[in-house]
């Protein structure tokens, strides 16, 4: 549970530092953030067997 919230505060507070302070880094994060999303669901659609049907 704790990784999941740690998972979670990183784009959001990394997206308040970005409006609040205008600072790239917070955006950076986000960008991290999103790119491992879109890596795992890749992962995972590549580990799935070909249904034959």
């Amino acid at each position: 549970m704790k990784q999941r919230v740690l998972a979670v505060g990183v784009p959001a507070l990394g997206l308040l530092m970005w409006f609040l302070r205008d600072n790239g880094h917070g955006l950076v994060a986000v960008y991290g953030f999103a790119l491992t999303v879109l890596i795992w669901a890749a992962r995972r659609l590549m580990r799935r067997p070909a249904q034959v049907g």
